[in-house]
């Protein structure tokens, strides 16, 4: 069996391409074949076969010149390519019609959660609730989303909508049960486990002001909270964004490796973000802050004077530091490609020192001796700006 008909079987096995379009593509393949077999002949053991006998009767052949030769064989040599080139012509476009079709199946479609001939998507719920009398969840979906909100309700819910890759309904939510580990004793722990077959969207809600502690990790999926008072707070995201909206907490750590990292009209007295090839907009109050980012712009904006440091880091990307009129700070900024934009007012500047790959500004608010904030900021292929505070985050 040569290579191409493997390849054809294991594709009917995958149910990529019908049966029908395997035989046309069969058929289409035995002319290339047939001439394959005959090119890989060679000239000798096909003058093995056996000689006819010579008939002494008739006379010895013509003895062909050299220039006969040549003439005929030229003329062998372009009947023989016109018979390759109008094989060659109709076998592809036989094989370029049966893949254009099977190619056309195939595009399009979703290989993580497709509509494929061996099962179409299910979507099916579970559904948790209780009363809330425990003081830390946790969630982690390897694949999905997770949006959680804070509601006045002393109970919580948490809604599962699974889009199940199965032949049956019925199926894919046994499948969906089957993943799903749900527990409560210390915490509530809400854990799927890593099943290609499907994804989850996660909707959970929980009294406002009632956690201690609040963790959620997603592989593939978006996480959003909003309306929450949580003491402490951790967030990971390998591949999707991250989006906190009226959130008040002690201390709050989030990481997103690929993907937005937003925090809004937020509260914490401690503040982390990290990403890789995440930009990061933090707008709210914050005290002692670090912000980390490696091919991506960082935006921080203070709405009030808060007593805190704030630590600021980009390699490829931009920083953008907004503050409100009153606050009172001193700080130093560092950069080696790029430049330093100091819009504050009341300014003094202690020293700057302008060298190749070495670019520092050191300054503080003027005719002041408590500040109300410590900053230090570092960028390496990027420029840095401040700026005084603005109404809303906007892009960089």
């Amino acid at each position: 069996m040569g290579e191409e008909q493997r390849l054809i079987l294991e594709m009917v096995q995958q149910r990529t391409i019908t049966p029908d379009e395997a035989v046309k593509l069969l058929e289409a393949l035995e002319p290339f074949a047939l001439i394959a077999n005959t090119a890989a002949t060679s000239p000798r053991e096909r003058k093995r076969g056996k000689r006819p006998a010579r008939d002494d009767f008739f006379p010895v052949p013509h003895q062909l010149s050299h220039e006969e030769k040549e003439e005929r064989r030229e003329s062998w040599d372009a009947e023989a390519e016109g018979k390759w080139s109008s094989r060659w012509s109709l076998l592809s476009t036989r094989l370029g019609e049966v893949f254009e079709s099977a190619i056309e199946k195939v595009r399009g479609l979703d290989f993580d959660l497709g509509e494929f001939h061996w099962g179409n998507v299910h979507t099916v719920e579970e559904v948790f609730s209780g009363e809330m009398d425990v003081k830390q969840l946790a969630i982690a979906i390897p694949h999905g989303t997770v949006q959680l909100r804070g509601w006045d309700d002393s109970g919580y819910r948490i809604e599962i909508r699974g889009y199940v890759k199965e032949e049956m309904e019925e199926e894919a939510l046994r499948l969906l049960r089957k993943q799903v580990r749900f527990k409560k004793e210390e915490r509530i722990f809400l854990e799927l486990e890593k099943q290609r077959r499907f994804r989850a969207e996660v909707r959970a809600y929980v009294p406002r002001a009632w956690l201690e502690e609040l963790i959620v990790v997603t592989h593939h999926g978006a996480i959003q909270l909003q309306d929450l008072d949580v003491d402490r707070l951790v967030l990971h995201s390998y591949n999707g964004n991250i989006a906190i909206n009226k959130v008040v907490g002690q201390r709050l750590d989030a990481t997103a490796a690929n993907g937005k990292l937003e925090v809004t009209e937020c509260r914490f007295q401690e503040t982390n973000l990290s990403g890789v090839n995440s930009p990061i907009e933090a707008a709210g109050a914050f005290g002692d802050t670090s912000c980390r980012t490696v091919n991506a712009l960082l935006h921080l904006q203070l709405a009030e004077p808060v007593e805190g440091q704030v630590f600021l880091k980009a390699t490829n990307g931009s920083i953008r530091v907004s503050l409100p009129e009153n606050v009172s700070l001193q700080g130093e900024l560092a950069g080696a490609f790029g430049k330093i934009f100091n819009e504050l007012t009341d300014i003094e500047v202690l020293g700057e020192v302008k060298e190749w790959l070495n670019h520092t500004y050191s300054f503080r608010t003027r005719e002041t001796e408590q500040f109300h904030l410590q900053l230090m900021a570092s960028c390496t292929n990027g420029s840095i700006y401040l700026q005084h505070h603005q109404e809303s985050v906007g892009e960089i």
